[in-house]
């Protein structure tokens, strides 16, 4: 098991050379993302970091951001305001980063809540919203910006929340849980871990991303208020489920500063396939059993999750079809 003590010693070896010069975090605006920019600032590393928020959070980062550029003057922060659940405003900010940008190494993906009070909760373009969040909005930004991938030397994408856990079957016929009664806060979230994964598994599959590392990571117990979002009562939730978890949190829970360190480690170790240091020089094996690039599944102890069987059954009867479903809803979006 990979302990944090040696997660820590490995950042601490990081050089100019091997943190992502030129990162975009979604979901940089509180919890893990939050965190982990602050983290990569600290660093110390002339590092070019986009944060995409909305405008409501913009006054709670404006200090923020100023705070991480005093302690770090190499380090440039720039802010883009946006409204990520919606796909046409995804779009907008790719566009305007790759007018600005040759090259990216890094995009972190962590915005989303979990929809526990099990009530559906629909964009303006017609996505539920932790759908839109979660995962396609997700694969728009990385779509998007797979050209400037590309260009770098080491580039990695990494979506933070469920890469340990992945159901076996997907009803084709109800990729979005749009039938009646299919929506609930678990079994949303669990179809959107899965629907990651698979996406994510399309896209490392594909020759022309030979050079980039994808990965999609399980947390842990990481108290970051995602649970109580949006929440609203109901029959099987009359109090946010964050609440419940608590002592969960209190005698189990990773951290913010703790989940920033195995963060960073994941998005430039050498182990998946980075530039960085590696724990005892290993090197990990992605979904395909092979080492390199490609698509790695971790859970939070920065432990690659071989999930074979399920990935297996799900590539033979499932793939195709999320595949379908994504493009149908992105194609907009891509033209």
């Amino acid at each position: 098991m990979v302990g944090i003590s040696d997660i820590k010693a490995a950042n601490a070896r990081l050089t100019a050379s091997t943190v992502p010069r030129v990162s975009v975090f979604v979901g940089g605006t509180s919890g893990i993302g939050k965190a982990t920019i602050r983290r990569l600032a600290s660093t110390g590393f002339p590092v070019k970091i986009y944060v995409v928020g909305r405008k409501s959070t913009r006054p709670a980062m404006e200090p923020f951001l100023d705070d991480l550029r005093a302690a770090n003057p190499l380090a440039d922060l720039i802010w883009i305001e946006g409204e990520v659940a919606l796909l046409s405003e995804v779009k907008r900010i790719c566009r305007d980063i790759e007018a600005a940008e040759s090259s990216l190494d890094l995009l972190f993906l962590s915005a989303g809540y979990a929809p526990l009070g099990g009530t559906r909760n629909d964009t303006p373009e017609g996505l539920e919203t932790t759908h839109a969040l979660q995962y396609y909005g997700r694969i728009l930004f990385t779509l998007l910006l797979l050209p400037l991938l590309r260009a770098s030397s080491s580039p990695r994408v990494i979506s933070v929340l469920a890469g340990c856990f992945l159901s076996g079957s997907i009803d084709n016929d109800d990729i979005n849980l749009d039938k009646p009664g299919a929506f609930g806060g678990f079994a949303s979230q669990a179809r959107i871990g899965t629907l990651n994964t698979v996406g994510l598994d399309h896209l490392a599959a594909d020759p022309e991303n030979a050079s980039v590392t994808f990965m999609h990571s399980w947390p842990g117990a990481v108290n970051t208020g995602n649970m109580a979002r949006y929440w609203k009562p109901s029959t099987f939730s009359f109090f946010p489920w964050t609440e419940f978890l608590k002592p969960l949190f209190f005698f189990m829970g990773i951290s913010h500063e703790d989940s920033a360190e195995k963060h960073l480690y994941q998005v430039t170790s050498g182990t998946f396939g980075g530039d960085g240091p590696k724990i005892d020089g290993v090197q990990a094996v992605n979904t395909t059993g092979s080492q390199g690039h490609g698509l790695f599944l971790l859970d939070d102890k920065c432990e690659v999750s071989y999930k074979a069987k399920s990935l297996d059954k799900l590539r033979t009867n499932s793939q195709a079809a999320v595949w379908a479903k994504t493009t149908e809803i992105l194609k907009p979006y891509l033209e």
